[in-house]
């Protein structure tokens, strides 16, 4: 008889068009794939459409969606407005009893006081280090009251943490690092370190691509910390490597998710070098935009958990360049898998270096590409954790 799997989360995961939303569907597929029954428990802000509630259910058995709701109360509350605003999760009726329980994130916590909810495993599957993530976003916000919310969320998910892990000690942990931090934390949990998923038939191998000095970011543009990384590129990076190597290029893509990106193109105004600049808002594909390319920045300065874009570009076939934040918790190491720069002139020479070593770049792509495939290839990870409770 199969096992029945619920797996909540806290957006609908369909189209996978960004990080959070990827790593979710993902592992539904990968579930399915291991002959698991899942239903799949989702709050939402509006309905998705028929044709991504059809693609779903060709994976999953029965989608509960539930309403999120909030007041201007919620945001006083000592609960975080991320917790609040799926209040209702505590009142939806669940008939069925599950072998296992996944929560996808902090987010959906008040779950746990569901009492209709039966089941004989739960399992927290830690996206980010909330408290972190959102100190970071207080960190990188300009606007004040976006930096009120974010701080006081950073304090209630931080008062949060003990709670959560008195109820779930099992934990799946998307980040190397903060599985470590939170073992030495709480050494009464029951880790596994699962990053996202890569499909093995899916990589894109440098060696059949022709190779350019086109460097791309994707990611996105809605998010303050992107942003911040952005821009921080294009004031302290682009214009120098532009004087430098003249047939440089910049790609700019990813998810407006409908605000205005006027910030962008009021940041480009301001370089010296506009004309080898592209933006591709929200585009359809991304498959055609990685293939045109060669070179990945990952410039972000702010950020828990693990940076999936940078997993991305590697599956691929680009080469990365990045901070030491936009390589977090993936294991990624300097001058063998990527080339890492801690300031902004070692993320410069470090990114010339690889305009103008094409051998480098296929090398550094070769070993990437086989650390992903060994590290982040769930099957047997998560197989092997399950029947292990």
């Amino acid at each position: 008889m199969k096992s029945k799997i619920l797996i909540v989360a806290s957006d609908f995961p369909y189209p996978p068009n960004h990080g959070g939303r990827k790593d979710v569907w993902d592992k539904i597929v990968l579930l399915h794939k291991l002959d698991f029954n899942i239903d799949l428990l989702v709050t939402i802000k509006s309905q998705p459409s028929p044709q991504n509630l059809k693609e779903v259910k060709n994976y999953v058995d029965n989608i509960f969606l539930v309403e999120r709701t909030y007041n201007l109360f919620d945001f006083i509350s000592i609960l975080p407005f991320q917790l609040k605003s799926r209040k209702k999760l505590k009142y939806c009726s669940l008939k069925t009893y599950y072998k296992y329980v996944i929560l996808e994130g902090d987010y959906v916590f008040l779950l746990t006081n569901n009492n209709s909810l039966q089941y004989d495993h739960m399992i927290l599957r830690l996206h980010n280090d909330e408290a972190s993530y959102f100190f970071d976003l207080y960190r990188s916000e300009k606007r004040w009251l976006n930096k009120l919310y974010y701080l006081l969320e950073a304090v209630k998910f931080k008062l949060m943490q003990r709670k959560i892990i008195k109820k779930i000690k099992n934990i799946m942990f998307i980040s190397k690092d903060e599985m470590r931090r939170f073992t030495i934390k709480f050494p009464e949990i029951n880790p596994l370190f699962l990053p996202p998923n890569v499909n093995l038939d899916h990589f894109h191998n440098i060696h059949d691509k022709k190779l350019s000095k086109k460097v791309l970011f994707i990611g996105s543009l809605f998010m303050i910390n992107n942003r911040e990384g952005l821009i921080w590129y294009l004031e302290k990076i682009h214009d120098k490597v532009s004087e430098i190597d003249k047939e440089y290029s910049l790609t700019i893509a990813g998810n407006s998710n409908g605000e205005s990106l006027d910030w962008l193109v009021s940041q480009i105004n301001t370089c010296k070098f506009k004309h080898n600049i592209t933006i591709i808002d929200t585009p359809s594909s991304l498959e055609e935009i990685y293939r045109e390319h060669t070179i990945f920045i990952n410039p972000m300065l702010h950020g828990a958990g693990v940076k999936l874009k940078t997993i991305e570009a590697i599956q691929k076939g680009l080469v990365v360049v990045s901070t030491l934040k936009g390589v977090e918790g993936t294991g990624l190491q300097d001058k063998v898998h990527v080339l890492i720069g801690k300031d902004e002139d070692e993320f410069k020479d470090k990114l010339i270096l690889l305009l103008n070593d094409f051998e480098l770049v296929k090398r550094l792509s070769d070993e990437a590409q086989n650390y992903a495939k060994k590290e982040f290839e769930n099957t047997t990870k998560i197989k092997t954790y399950l029947e292990s409770l």
